[in-house]
Parts: C-alpha cells; structure tokens; sequence
C-alpha cells in the first residue's frame, strides 16, 4: 500500500491517506495525546473494502479483526521502542 500524509499538526497528530493498495478507501489518523503517565497514542482508521456485499462480508469474518491486531501489535512495539532507546527491535519481542 502507498500512503500520503495529507495532514500534520506537530507534535498532536497526523494523517495518512491511500494513493494506492488493497482497499477502495484507506484514512488513518495517529493522535498523540498527553496522560498523566506520559503520551497516549491513539489510532483512527476509517477504511472502505472493494467488492461491494463480498468486501463487507472480508471485513466482519475477518479484517476487523486483523487490523485491530495490527495496530495492537504496532503500540506494543512502539511502547516498548520509546521505554528502551538503543535496545533494537529484535530484543524487544
């Protein structure tokens, strides 16, 4: 997939958008947000499947749900890639 940040406001937030992949509509936001415990972040994906009825019926079987492990996953990298600089990825999993 080929993704264009088409909005960025340092150090808050920022928005990549589809130019060319698998979904007919791909919008993904990443939000930074202060806690009291350090920085949240927050992930907005709006997505649209292809296929009309078909891509729906993809989407609640099953890429609902690997996405959300996707971006599970990617916080828990990340998160642990800022708590331990200099440690490389591997060591992290």
């Amino acid at each position: 997939m080929t993704s264009k940040i088409v909005d960025y406001d340092r150090p808050w937030r920022f928005v990549d958008q589809m130019q060319r992949g698998p979904f007919a509509a791909w919008w993904h936001e990443h939000r930074f947000e202060r806690h009291p415990a350090g920085t949240r972040m927050v992930d907005v994906a709006e997505y649209r499947l292809p296929l009309g009825p078909l891509g729906g019926l993809v989407d609640l079987l099953f890429l609902r749900r690997y996405l959300r492990r996707l971006l599970q996953t990617r916080h828990h990298h990340i998160k642990l890639a800022a708590e331990h600089p200099g440690v490389g990825g591997d060591q992290l999993r």
